[in-house]
């Protein structure tokens, strides 16, 4: 999605929540991105699970969180269930007609 929608401002960022004591969980994520060919800025969350799913009100991952313009947070797509998501699953296919929508916005 950043290499397809980047042009109209799309910026994205990766946050691996993997356990930072354990130093392969970095380099996996790594690998992956360097496999995936990511084109945005990585980051290594050092801090332990149940500071995480706290401050960030999930679970696990997978989870896109969405900020408009304005800097704002305007949705997040967790991998869970609930009326909006039945099937818990966080898809580009779900994501991106909301990402388009804010990236057509002025602020």
């Amino acid at each position: 999605m950043q290499k397809k929608l980047k042009e109209e401002g799309l910026v994205c960022y990766s946050v691996c929540l993997d356990d930072p004591d354990e130093p392969k969980s970095a380099e996996q994520a790594n690998r992956f991105l360097k496999e995936q060919k990511a084109e945005f800025d990585h980051f290594l969350l050092k801090e332990k699970v149940d500071d995480w799913t706290k401050k960030l009100g999930i679970v696990g991952p997978p989870a896109i969180f969405v900020f408009g313009r304005d800097g704002k947070l305007a949705k997040t797509f967790k991998a869970e269930q609930s009326d909006d998501n039945p099937d818990g699953s966080v898809t580009y296919a779900k994501i991106e007609p909301f990402v388009r929508e804010q990236l057509k916005r002025k602020e």
